[in-house]
Formats: C-alpha cells, structure tokens, sequence
C-alpha cells in the first residue's frame, strides 16, 4: 500500500479522531510506521504512536485517559484485534476508529461503507478494483450501507454501462451490445468484460434470482432465448384471456 495513501488517510481520521487503532497482524506496515512522520520533528499533528505490546496494555490505558487526556494517538499493534474478553483497551477501542491498511480495507474506506466485514468480500473482487475508472464510477452509485449484492450489482452495472443498477437494467444495457450481425453464438462486448472480472457467476445468480433462470452451462445466448420465450408466453396468455373475455359475434 503507498505510504503517501496511509498518510493522508491517517491525518483525515485525526481530524475526526483522538485515538486511532491500527492491528496490523502481518506486521507489513510496521517498518513502514517511523517514516510516516506522525510525529517526526517536522510534523505538527501532535499525534503519537502507541505501541501496547511494548509498554502493555495498562500503561497504554494510563497514557491514554490519565497522563494526557487531551492528546492524540495512534495505537498500533502488530497482532490481531484480541476477543473482547481479552481485550483491556476494549473500552478505549470502542469509543476511537479502527484503521487497516491492507488493500482491501482501504477500498472499503474509500468507497465509504460502513461495514468493515465486506473486506474478504472485496478483496475477491481486486481485478474490478484495480482500474480508476471502474472504481471511480462505482463512487457514484454505492451507499454506504451497501452489502455484498448491493456492491455485486453495481459492480455489474459499472461494467456493462447501465442506467441504473436494477438487474433489469443491466440485462437490458448487457444485450444492447449484442452483435447479432455476427450470429446468436457471439459473445456481447459487455459479458466478456463480466468474465474478465470474474463475475460471470455472480451474474447468472441474479439472472436466476430475477427472472427464475436456470442452466447447468448458462450462456447469453440461452439466456436471451428463454427471456424472448417467456415474453412470447405472458404475450400469448394475455390475448388469450383478452380474447375469452369478448362476446363474439355469430
């Protein structure tokens, strides 16, 4: 993760925050830690680095609400956040933030979701997240109490470029990029890109959520055939009820 990235989200949260927790279990930013300036000689944050595994956990409760109730921290630890019952900051956590700083954690962060839980979630989704302007556009349409199929179907929505993130409408916009020109075995534009970011399964999930569609080897164009069918029949059953409500004439 890019130093300047954990900077800048750091002294974001300081602006909102006096204490900030940071458990980094693989201990993969902690040479990382002296040089981000937190409180180097020309910083001006007034924010200082806890480290509980090397003064314990008392004395970072004392320093904390005794010595200098006033000040700011950032109390970091290079093991996993301990069960609540083992946990004798649990009080202090509770009332600060909670930082991670591994890929996953800072899209949550910057997507603005409030559940930290959806970092495995996302992290299976990297190839989405690797490009700025999928992310980008993700921005505009995620909130943040979105849960894993809020995020999928606007995932989804980015990729093939629809109206909204209804799957209706993505299944619209997907087959406006059908090229029939080139036969019902082609491929859309806009599925591939779906495989590219290894969402194919995702989507054939909501299309059987949806629309009850269902296929041991689903494809677009089955897919479209058993819509255009459906459509034939609620078309057909219509008339007929329309057609047995009328006195004919004889």
């Amino acid at each position: 993760m890019d130093k300047e990235k954990i900077r800048n989200k750091l002294d974001e949260l300081f602006i909102r925050h006096r204490i900030v927790f940071w458990n980094d279990p693989d201990r993969e930013f902690e040479e990382m830690l002296p040089s981000l300036g937190l409180d180097g000689p020309d910083g001006t944050d007034g924010i200082n680095i806890l480290l509980p595994e090397k003064i314990g956990q008392l004395k970072t409760k004392v320093v904390i609400e005794l010595e200098r109730p006033g000040d700011k921290f950032l109390v970091y630890s290079g093991a996993a956040i301990p069960r609540p019952e083992d946990d004798w900051l649990l009080d202090v956590r509770l009332y600060s933030y909670q930082f991670f700083a591994d890929t996953a954690s800072m899209i949550v962060e910057e997507l603005g979701l409030r559940n930290h839980s959806l970092r495995d979630h996302i992290a299976k989704r990297k190839k989405f997240f690797a490009n700025k302007q999928r992310m980008a556009q993700l921005k505009k349409i995620i909130a943040p109490g979105d849960g894993k199929e809020d995020i999928d179907r606007k995932m989804l929505a980015v990729l093939v470029k629809a109206d909204s993130d209804r799957f209706f409408d993505i299944v619209h916009s997907l087959f406006t990029s059908f090229p029939f020109e080139e036969g019902l075995d082609s491929m859309p534009s806009r599925f591939v890109d779906i495989q590219k970011m290894e969402l194919e399964d995702v989507f054939w999930g909501f299309a059987r959520e949806a629309f009850g569609y269902q296929a041991e080897q689903p494809n677009p164009r089955h897919f479209l055939t058993c819509l255009f069918v459906s459509d034939l029949q609620i078309s057909l059953a219509k008339a007929q009820a329309q057609y047995d409500g009328q006195t004919m004439p004889f």
